[in-house]
């Protein structure tokens, strides 16, 4: 199996799993809070992985810091102040309840999908 494919089954394993979590695992609000925020930077990973293959380290630390900047627009209430339509997808994907717990998800997420990536897929 080539490093390309390897990222899309990974891809496709994470989406089913983020599919679940939003759905059938919605109500239970650590796995739909916590773990789809884990989950999220891992596939953002992997998608930059399988698109143009990076250093894992650094892609891991940017994914991460990108997280951390998606979280901050919602301690700012961004999504709020753009002119965009609430329920919309950009105002859902920005969000606007920040949290603490969130970045360290995205950090237990990056490390995983590092760790992963290292490992499982043997990237230099």
């Amino acid at each position: 199996m080539s490093l390309r494919q390897k990222y899309l089954a990974l891809i496709l394993a994470i989406f089913i799993i983020e599919l679940l979590v939003a759905t059938t695992l919605a109500q239970i609000r650590f796995i739909r809070g916590s773990i789809s925020d884990f989950l999220v930077v891992a596939l953002i990973y992997f998608s930059v992985q399988a698109i143009k293959p990076l250093p894992p380290l650094r892609l891991a630390i940017g994914v991460f810091l990108f997280a951390c900047l998606v979280e901050i627009s919602q301690y700012f209430h961004l999504a709020d102040q753009l002119p965009i339509p609430p329920g919309g997808v950009v105002h859902i994907l920005l969000g606007n309840t920040f949290s603490l717990q969130d970045i360290a998800m995205y950090l237990l997420g990056s490390i995983a999908a590092y760790g992963c990536d290292r490992w499982l897929c043997k990237s230099a």
